[in-house]
């Protein structure tokens, strides 16, 4: 970590919809957001959809800390993570690390 201090983790992850399977993503990511958001350190999880392109999706994750990231990492394939993963390819991705504000922007 940088500075010394604990650093949240941002990952931002570009997928791209298999030829008709939006449906499918959208259902999966739903119900898989809510499992992932409870997980210990989960700050964010979004699925958030392009709207020029619909078969586009960006995935908007924010941890705790490396740990907290490494702790979602490591939980075994179950189908449903497994399944989503058959809906779609990553093109792409970018990973932050940041301090979380605390309060409110002045």
């Amino acid at each position: 970590t940088k500075g010394g201090g604990r650093m949240a983790i941002r990952l931002i992850v570009y997928l791209e919809v298999f030829p008709g399977k939006r449906d499918d993503m959208l259902a999966a990511y739903a119900h898989r957001s809510v499992a992932i958001r409870a997980e210990p350190g989960c700050l964010e999880f979004r699925t958030l959809q392009d709207i020029e392109n619909p078969d586009r999706f960006v995935l908007i994750e924010g941890w705790a800390d490396e740990d907290a990231f490494t702790a979602h990492t490591k939980i075994g394939p179950n189908p449903e993570a497994v399944y989503a993963q058959t809906l779609r390819k990553a093109i792409g991705g970018e990973r932050y690390e940041y301090e979380p504000t605390v309060g409110k922007a002045s």
